[in-house]
């Protein structure tokens, strides 16, 4: 009898936190409800930037919140507190601190194929540009950086490259069948950096390819050269 009711007593505890979207990992998620979550589940191969990225937050802010000091490390099974202001304490990371990471300015943004047929533009729930090639078509760094994530874990993502450029710029790279290069590794603009894949959401083979400024989305076709 007194099994039974633990049974009962488990069943709904984990029925509770199924429905109970304040804490998520990251391939539980979509991006009708990014917007709720208010804790995000450290998974196996995940950095902070991948967390940012996913959920559409500046990896800065990310940082103060959680109190992050460089590099940013952060471990499976950990929370990330993805929403709330940042709390004056002595253990605060000084935002000049954070912000004096840049490597430099942008001159110019080289595009990421020699082809540049853009089959899907730019929107809101895109945000980024799909540009079709033929499988295994190279891939470049639009520009010199690091690369800060390189896995598969993001969801509607496929093989992911993620490059930080500077304090404010990060590129991303999707739907590769390849990955050239490892995560932590320092890139140069125009570097072979991925073989083009097939992208699910178009059906074909092409690279969806995205700019952040500040954690937010914006039209790569305005940045470009």
């Amino acid at each position: 009898m007194i099994r039974y009711v633990m049974w009962i007593f488990i069943f709904l505890f984990v029925s509770g936190c199924t429905t109970y979207n304040a804490v998520a990992p990251v391939s539980d998620i979509n991006t009708r409800n990014v917007g709720k979550v208010q804790y995000h589940l450290v998974q196996p191969g995940e950095t902070l930037y991948a967390v940012a990225w996913r959920y559409e937050k500046d990896y800065r802010q990310l940082a103060l919140l959680n109190k992050l000091q460089p590099s940013y490390a952060i471990k499976p099974g950990e929370l990330i507190q993805l929403t709330g202001t940042v709390k004056k304490t002595r253990k605060k990371i000084s935002q000049s601190k954070i912000s004096s990471e840049s490597t430099g300015k942008i001159r110019y943004w080289l595009w990421p194929t020699k082809r540049h047929f853009v089959n899907r533009g730019f929107s809101r729930s895109n945000k980024g540009i799909d540009i079709v090639g033929n499988y295994n078509t190279p891939v470049f760094a639009v520009a010199k950086g690091k690369v800060v994530y390189a896995g598969s874990g993001i969801r509607g993502y496929g093989n992911l490259l993620i490059i930080k450029h500077n304090a404010v710029y990060l590129t991303a790279y999707a739907y590769n069948s390849r990955l050239l290069v490892k995560q932590n590794q320092w890139v140069r603009a125009g570097q072979k950096i991925a073989l083009m894949g097939t992208n699910n959401n178009l059906g074909r083979t092409a690279l969806h390819f995205e700019i952040r400024r500040a954690g937010k989305a914006v039209n790569p076709l305005r940045y470009l050269k």
